[in-house]
């Protein structure tokens, strides 16, 4: 049998226990890392215009404007689950997956701000809220983001200048944004945002 001296011992048992704690350290900081939101970023280089995706953490930005290409993704969103079948949304689950993780990092009153300053998508988004069978998954996504935005200080300091940009008197969405009742925030959105134009074009 092998023998081994009391100090070899003491040594095999530190080396044990270090590993042991590097490895409950590892698992610890994987649990507590929060994952991140990624966006896509253009930049010039000469006359090549390029792009990346870049990780974004913390709060979204509220004075950043949305693009044209995120406007894009997201008109494609809501006029993709106003109007389709639920076969047709079936097979393009993974495509709508993928443009919302495109516009994660838009904060979102001005997500909203996009659909409610359009009259096309303002109609899409009433459709799409009356479709209780679809609604349910995009609400939840967009209620959680409001309610992350809200846990650091990102919302209601915005309620003036989101009202103002869509013509709705603030007093009548304050109430639900200070109680955290997003649902009935975007349900008082639907119903009271005027449209102009014909409008009704656009109506299912």
């Amino acid at each position: 049998m092998l023998q081994m001296s009391g100090k070899s011992l003491i040594c095999i048992f530190c080396f044990a226990a270090s590993t042991l704690s590097a490895a409950l350290f590892s698992e610890s900081v994987e649990e507590q890392a929060s994952p991140s939101r990624t966006m896509t970023e253009r930049y010039r280089i000469g006359t090549v215009r390029l792009s990346r995706r870049v990780s974004v953490n913390g709060p979204r930005p509220y004075q950043r404007s949305v693009t044209p290409e995120e406007k894009r993704d997201i008109a494609y969103i809501v006029t993709t689950l106003a109007d389709k079948s639920l076969v047709e949304l079936k097979s393009k689950e993974s495509t709508i997956n993928k443009v919302g993780d495109r516009v994660d990092h838009v904060h979102p009153l001005q997500f909203l701000n996009c659909i409610f300053s359009d009259e096309e998508l303002k109609v899409a988004m009433r459709n799409v809220y009356g479709r209780n069978w679809v609604s349910k998954k995009f609400m939840d996504g967009l209620i959680d983001s409001l309610k992350k935005e809200n846990t650091h200080g990102n919302v209601l300091p915005h309620a003036q200048d989101f009202s103002s940009r869509l013509n709705v008197d603030p007093r009548t969405i304050l109430p639900a944004m200070q109680k955290g009742e997003w649902d009935e925030f975007v349900a008082i959105l639907i119903k009271t945002i005027p449209r102009s134009g014909n409008a009704r074009r656009y109506d299912m």
